[in-house]
């Protein structure tokens, strides 16, 4: 039976000749997100006010209700219910949407009613509050920005904070070192002349 003592040690990687330790990366700060952009961002396309936050879920969640919501109302009323000059006031909710609004008036123009939909009225109402959740999709993209913004300041504030207590930590340091020793009080060397 072999002992222990007798196996070879498993080799540690060792550092290349000269190499040195680098010293450790103090974390990023996160940049503030500029309420315009996420709110433009937001309103021209669900959810993307969300996803420039990060909040990948809350982005797909939001985008995808929205959307989905917002054509089927299209699908209901035959793609015709976009018309500001036919439905005036519901354009103005239509407006909230932003880009689903705006593809669809590129995509509809000129587009008439074949036929009536027996769920005209349904689809223009999914239509509206679809656009009306693209303001709570935004609303509650800039709360989280004004959030994340704060956190931001916060912590900038916070790491200024440390940088100066470092300084003052090294310059009291420096100041220590440069402090006359026991044998010489005065510090200039005078003890060695006096008798």
């Amino acid at each position: 039976m072999e002992s222990a003592a007798a196996q070879p040690e498993p080799q540690r990687p060792t550092a290349p000749a000269g190499a040195v330790d680098a010293p450790p990366v103090p974390g990023r700060i996160p940049w503030a997100r500029p309420l315009a952009l996420v709110g433009l961002l937001g309103w021209l396309v669900p959810g993307f006010g969300q996803l420039l936050l990060g909040r990948v879920r809350k982005a797909v969640v939001m985008g995808l209700s929205i959307c989905g919501l917002y054509a089927g109302g299209l699908w209901l009323t035959g793609f015709v219910c976009v018309d500001p000059e036919k439905y005036g006031l519901e354009f103005v909710a239509h407006v909230l949407a932003g880009g689903p609004t705006l593809l669809t008036l590129q995509l509809t123009d000129g587009l008439l009613p074949q036929t009536f939909h027996p769920h005209f009225d349904v689809g223009r109402l999914y239509v509206a509050v679809a656009s009306l959740l693209n303001v709570v999709a935004v609303s509650d993209a800039l709360g989280d920005a004004l959030t994340h913004n704060a956190a931001v300041r916060e912590l900038r504030r916070r790491r200024r904070q440390q940088a100066e207590v470092e300084a003052q930590m090294r310059q009291a340091l420096e100041d220590a070192h440069s402090l006359p020793t026991d044998g010489d009080p005065a510090g200039d060397g005078a003890q060695e002349l006096m008798p």
